[in-house]
């Protein structure tokens, strides 16, 4: 396996493992200090907009430099991120706290702006003979001559959809009643009668 190709699946599978643990910890963080469910999206789509916006500035920084230096700031601002997450809930105050989290949020999501130099780089690393197979097929490096890396990148999709049909609660009870709604017509009409 090519050095640069292995560098590539180290640097996904660390932004896997980030991802991995914020997604499902955020909503915490963000109860535990006070926040609420507007700061809790706003925090989520600070992430995605900042990476949308660092992206053609790392780009443009790429090509007028060499890979390394955008590459390693990129990953530098992911740790930075990262870390700040990590000591958000340890302030005294909630707003603090809140605050860091935010911050956090948007320099973790300039350091993700580099998923679009890992592509420029196989681009211009990797022969033209091995670049859709390097930079799509899952056993990373090797040979994709027959199209197998599309049919089982569309297996994948699927199942995944699946497993999140199935593994997701069923959003349409409400909490409020507990899916008592016979119960509650019930008591309505029984009230109705007897005020009468």
């Amino acid at each position: 396996m090519e050095r640069f190709v292995f560098a590539l699946a180290v640097l996904a599978l660390a932004d896997s493992v980030s991802f991995m643990v914020v997604m499902p910890s955020l909503s915490f963080y963000v109860d535990s200090l006070q926040g609420s469910q507007d700061f809790y999206g706003l925090v989520l789509a600070l992430y995605s907009f900042f990476s949308f916006i660092g992206k053609p500035i790392l780009g443009r920084w790429s090509d007028v430099s060499n890979f390394q230096t955008p590459y390693m700031a990129s990953i530098s601002l992911s740790v930075l991120g990262s870390i700040l997450y990590t000591i958000a809930p340890v302030f005294s105050s909630a707003q603090t706290g809140l605050l860091v989290l935010a911050l956090a949020r948007i320099v973790g999501g300039l350091g993700r702006a580099n998923s679009a130099l890992g592509f420029a780089y196989i681009a211009r690393a990797s022969p033209p003979n091995q670049r859709t197979s390097t930079a799509c097929n899952p056993r990373l490096g090797s040979d994709d001559r027959d199209g197998h890396c599309a049919v089982l990148q569309r297996f994948y999709t699927r199942l995944s959809q699946i497993v999140i049909y199935i593994m997701l609660p069923n959003l349409s009870d409400d909490d409020d009643n507990n899916g008592d709604d016979d119960n509650d017509d019930e008591k309505t009409s029984k009230e109705s009668h007897s005020s009468k």
